[in-house]
């Protein structure tokens, strides 16, 4: 429940409705809607967005960061979790470095966590990077 902000309205997306689901049991959000990234995103009223767990092996690579911009107002804080690997695998510094160059975010700060706390996992040693920037 750390999610949970007072007088702050969350809104959920997700592109599984299996997933909108479960996370309609956690009674956190305002509304729930099945999202596609990779296609057109309309809103433009977010102040925040925060993503976990969608950009990793098997899910996004980087092309949708610049959609993303589309449901958020100008100065919105961006708070974007990728797998450390995927991150190096995939071209996430090239599309980052373009959209600061075409003045869409201010300059990325990078994070690196790790994913998991369990010891003896069979990921317990995987990482992530936490991308922070703000639309412009």
């Amino acid at each position: 429940m750390e999610l949970a902000l007072p007088n702050i309205p969350i809104d959920g997306m997700d592109i599984s409705a299996e997933m909108l689901a479960v996370a309609g049991q956690k009674s956190l959000y305002r509304t729930l809607t099945q999202v596609d990234l990779t296609g057109p995103l309309t809103h433009n009223t977010y102040g925040a967005v925060l993503s976990s767990g969608t950009f990793t092996h098997g899910h996004l690579g980087p092309e949708p960061l610049r959609g993303l911009l589309d449901i958020a107002r100008s100065g919105a804080l961006f708070i974007i979790g990728v797998n450390q690997r995927h991150f190096e695998a995939q071209i996430f510094p090239n599309v980052l470095d373009a959209m600061v160059a075409d003045g869409a975010i201010t300059q990325v700060k990078l994070m690196e966590i790790m994913i998991y706390s369990k010891l003896g996992h069979d990921h317990s040693g995987d990482r992530a990077l936490i991308l922070q920037y703000r639309k412009l």
